[in-house]
């Protein structure tokens, strides 16, 4: 099972999940559009990316069973990605009772280190990841991503 095609193939998927977050938030704070509208059009984003990419799965696949889930674990793995980096980029220890200011300053100086030690590493995993489960090792271009018939 190839989960995918090529580069483009994945950061088309990056891009699906990311860009849905991010239409999201356009949609509710700074349009200021009704809950029901923004998630309605950010939904219709996520459709439409999601149905690309599963079109890209089956060609990679050949096999509906074997698009569908390597369309999901293209959403998964992008997702799971995103929710660790958020993780480790907002999460901050409160200060300890009791516990004085300089000591403090040098434990959270010392996590800030550890956190970035484990994005580093978070990132190598899932670029290894991404790596090892791509056909083609290039891009092609968006428009090919994008079209909606082929011509041989």
């Amino acid at each position: 099972m190839v989960i995918f095609r090529d580069y483009t193939d994945v950061t088309m998927s990056a891009v699906g999940v990311i860009g849905t977050v991010t239409l999201l938030s356009i949609c509710t704070y700074a349009l200021k559009l009704p809950e029901v509208w923004a998630y309605f059009i950010s939904l219709i984003f996520f459709l439409t990316m999601f149905l690309f990419a599963l079109r890209m799965s089956y060609e990679s696949n050949s096999n509906c069973i074997f698009a569908i889930f390597s369309a999901l674990i293209k959403i998964v793995a992008v997702c799971g990605y995103i929710l660790v980096m958020l993780f480790l980029v907002f999460w901050i220890s409160p200060q300890k009772e009791g516990e004085p200011g300089p000591d403090f300053e040098m434990r959270r100086k010392r996590e800030a280190r550890e956190r970035n030690i484990m994005m580093a590493a978070a990132t190598a995993f899932f670029i290894w990841l991404i790596h090892s489960t791509t056909k083609y090792r290039g891009w092609t271009p968006v428009s090919y991503y994008f079209a909606l018939s082929r011509c041989n």
